[in-house]
């Protein structure tokens, strides 16, 4: 025989019950009036259609009619409709733990979250070791007990946003980030538009040109990178040399890659090289390291003998001795490039772009050695030799020679 326990209804509270309609309710049509005083009345509201009724007439399940002036009412709650067969059983349900996770069960297949949570409030009561009530009612264990989560969370500075716990330094700084992707966007609009103007000579012509003259704002290093990239193709120096001058006035390292992307990429040879005269005179340690990574020919596969000439070149302008090394062991350079097509061979080209001239389809590339004469050029112009060539051995010797002597002084074993 079952233990005699409380009625599950009996420690129901009377918020609960506002809320959700938590009464013996037979009526299809009753709502759940709360008054100003806190006083809740379960009723079928008869005049629910007079919008300028000055009271409400109400009929409760026991058949008493009432009328309250509608000033008297705080709030009108009508019953869930899943909730309804929980309204009418929950007198039956016994206080105990068995009995409040079967109705917690219930509730959430029902979508009944609310009241499930009410249960889970009483099942914490009568079983405290219960870690799945605990965590569903957002607490977390600790080693002083269960405690609220967001009181958990800030305990440890960390504050809620987006529906997460975050630290503020973090939250300032994802607000900062959006901040500068708005900044950039309105400043990218702006650029758009003055460019239009500019190229159009529409009536703004002479505001934009300005505009554009006084630009310095290191957010608009992106846009104006994608312009010079875009125009590589429409083959406009003079609109590149304009957005160069403009991204040098940044100072920046987003800038000086942006130039030194220029210098070896751009098919014009007036933009590249004055690129690389903007590049000796600032950003140069950056500048440096960006081209040394272009001479040291690592992938065959995709590095161009040009653009290891032009690093070289800037390196010659720029003139430090650190390049030395690297600059001698790409004097000669390896790569594998499709051949020429040899006389009575179809051209094909496959899916990816590329031209193949092979009978059968195939890409077939072939290794050739490519002697560089920028690189010959910057190594004679930074050492000041001249008469070697491309031997890189004799390279080798002259720099071991002048870098690293002798030491006389060092001492020997006996």
């Amino acid at each position: 025989m079952a233990m005699k326990h409380r009625n599950v209804s009996s420690w129901i509270t009377t918020a609960t019950i506002a809320f959700f309609s938590l009464a013996i309710v037979n009526v299809a049509r009753s709502e759940v009036f709360t008054m100003n005083n806190g006083v809740v009345v379960t009723a079928e509201w008869l005049n629910s259609g007079d919008q300028s009724a000055t009271s409400w007439k109400l009929r409760q399940s026991n058949g008493v009619e009432l009328e309250i002036p509608r000033g008297m009412v705080k709030s009108v709650l009508s019953p869930i409709p899943a909730a309804v067969p929980y309204i009418n059983n929950i007198d039956k349900v016994d206080d105990n733990v068995e009995a409040h996770r079967k109705i917690i069960d219930w509730c959430v297949k029902q979508g009944l979250m609310l009241i499930a949570d009410a249960h889970r409030d009483r099942l914490v009561e009568l079983d405290p070791s219960d870690k799945t009530a605990w965590s569903a009612l957002g607490y977390t264990e600790t080693s002083n007990g269960w405690i609220r989560k967001d009181t958990y969370w800030k305990r440890k500075g960390m504050q809620s946003k987006g529906g997460r716990w975050r630290f503020p330094q973090d939250i300032a700084f994802d607000e900062r980030q959006l901040a500068a992707k708005v900044q950039m966007s309105e400043l990218n609009r702006k650029i758009d538009q003055a460019i239009r103007d500019v190229k159009t000579e529409s009536k703004r012509a002479s505001v934009s040109r300005q505009y554009l003259q006084d630009l310095n704002d290191p957010l608009a290093i992106p846009k104006l990178r994608e312009l010079m990239v875009a125009d590589r193709k429409n083959s406009d120096p003079q609109f590149r040399l304009i957005m160069i001058e403009m991204i040098a006035r940044m100072k920046t390292s987003s800038a000086t890659i942006t130039l030194v992307d220029a210098a070896l990429f751009d098919p014009n040879d007036q933009v590249v090289n004055h690129c690389i005269e903007i590049l000796s005179q600032s950003g140069t340690e950056l500048a440096i390291n960006n081209f040394l990574e272009r001479v040291t020919n690592q992938n065959p596969n995709r590095d161009s003998a040009t653009v290891i000439n032009r690093a070289a070149r800037a390196l010659s302008v720029i003139g430090d001795e650190r390049c030395i090394p690297k600059l001698i062991d790409c004097l000669v350079t390896k790569h594998f490039v499709v051949p020429a097509p040899q006389p009575g061979t179809q051209a094909t080209q496959t899916s990816d772009g590329a031209v193949n001239f092979a009978p059968n389809g195939n890409k077939k590339l072939v290794e050739i050695r490519s002697q560089n004469p920028d690189v010959l050029a910057a190594l004679q112009s930074i050492t000041g030799e001249s008469t070697i060539q491309y031997d890189r051995d004799e390279w080798l010797n002259w720099y071991a020679a002048n870098f690293a002597p002798s030491r006389p002084d060092v001492y020997r074993d006996p």
